[in-house]
């Protein structure tokens, strides 16, 4: 899938198996990211620009996320499938 990023006229391909929702440490040092595809939800460095952390969600669909003030807690909820009930992880 291509994007229009009319700021700088260009087309920029994205990746559809890419993180869906992301949120980021109160310090700027972490990024949290929803990995749909993979039913997980990654921890990024973001200096370095790699995964440092993935864990396994409760369900398969995640939706969103937030980091706590502190920056020592992320909140994922997941979306239940079926009669599955969603949560929070």
């Amino acid at each position: 899938m291509y994007v229009a990023n009319t700021g700088r006229d260009e087309l920029v391909k994205i990746d559809l198996d890419a993180p869906c929702s992301l949120g980021i440490t109160p310090d700027g040092r972490y990024l949290v990211a929803t990995l749909k595809a993979a039913a997980a939800t990654g921890i990024f460095d973001v200096a370095a620009g790699r995964e440092t952390g993935r864990i396994a969600n409760s369900r398969d669909i995640s939706r969103g996320g937030a980091t706590a003030a502190d920056g020592a807690y992320a909140f994922v909820p997941v979306e239940g499938v079926g009669a599955q009930p969603g949560q929070s992880t």
